[in-house]
């Protein structure tokens, strides 16, 4: 269950399994050996969900569907309403998708700085 959610996350973002392991500090060797008797540790199964912007929960259900999170642009606002589909990231580009990908990493504060610096350059194109 936790792998092929995890494989799937991946693919929902384009991304390969390796690559997504790279990004969260964790090993190949590691990925290759998880089923469903052995699934990372605690902290490793976090830093997977922020990655995704997903719960641990979300992560670790069985049969379940979790979709790659967004913030809907109201600071603090996270619910399910910013679920975006595989389709929907469909139409993303090369540059949208490392934004979010750099997005997911960053901690609240940092998400709402983000957010604020990209609404001032929109504003300075006006």
């Amino acid at each position: 269950m936790f792998k092929k959610n995890f494989i799937r996350l991946c693919s929902d973002v384009g991304e390969s399994p390796s690559f997504v392991c790279q990004k969260v500090g964790i090993s190949s060797a590691a990925f290759s050996q998880w089923n469903d008797k052995t699934i990372p540790r605690k902290v490793t199964q976090q830093r997977i969900a922020d990655y995704f912007g997903i719960t641990v929960d979300e992560l670790m259900e069985e049969d379940a569907v979790p979709s790659v999170r967004v913030n809907n642009g109201i600071i603090g606002n996270y619910n399910q309403n910013n679920a975006v589909s595989v389709g929907a990231t469909a139409g993303i580009g090369d540059i949208e998708k490392e934004i979010l990908s750099i997005c997911q990493k960053l901690d609240m504060k940092r998400k709402n700085a983000l957010l604020t610096r990209a609404y001032e350059l929109l504003d300075s194109n006006n």
